[in-house]
């Protein structure tokens, strides 16, 4: 009997078929692959379950500088070294294992609301350390 699971659309079995198997060196080429899809379909499943109740939770990987730029996939960083006077949140449109949130995050430019949402960044070793910001509307400024 052959058992199957079938994660992102992508079937993986437990034996040893040329393009699906994991058995006979099969899981040299597509086990890393079976997981990373997994974890992908987790965090899209929990991201789901957490915005029926208004609340997301997207894993980015923090950086440090303040440059005003991309901060590159999978990062967030402040616009201020000091992280509870930073007025600047710059993140990536893709998580730490590759979700892309741009729906998500389009959602707090298209609030009508004078505060566009509140954005809660902690550690995820220790929820205890996070600092709180309320999201107001973007100013641009034409030259």
């Amino acid at each position: 009997m052959v058992n199957s699971v079938t994660v992102n659309g992508v079937t993986y079995t437990d034996d040893d078929n040329a393009s699906t198997g994991l058995a006979n060196g099969g899981h040299r080429t597509r086990f890393i692959p079976c997981l990373s899809n997994a974890l992908i379909d987790f965090a899209v499943k929990q991201a789901a379950a957490a915005s029926a109740n208004g609340v997301l939770a997207i894993t980015y990987t923090f950086d440090t500088t303040t440059t005003d730029a991309d901060p590159a996939a999978g990062k967030l960083r402040l616009g201020n070294a000091t992280q509870n006077a930073a007025t600047v949140i710059r993140t990536d449109l893709l998580d730490s294992l590759g979700v892309d949130w741009t729906a998500v995050l389009d959602t707090f430019d298209a609030s009508t609301n004078a505060v566009k949402g509140q954005v809660r960044l902690s550690k995820v070793a220790n929820g205890l350390h996070l600092i709180s910001l309320r999201v107001l509307p973007l100013l641009v400024i034409a030259i």
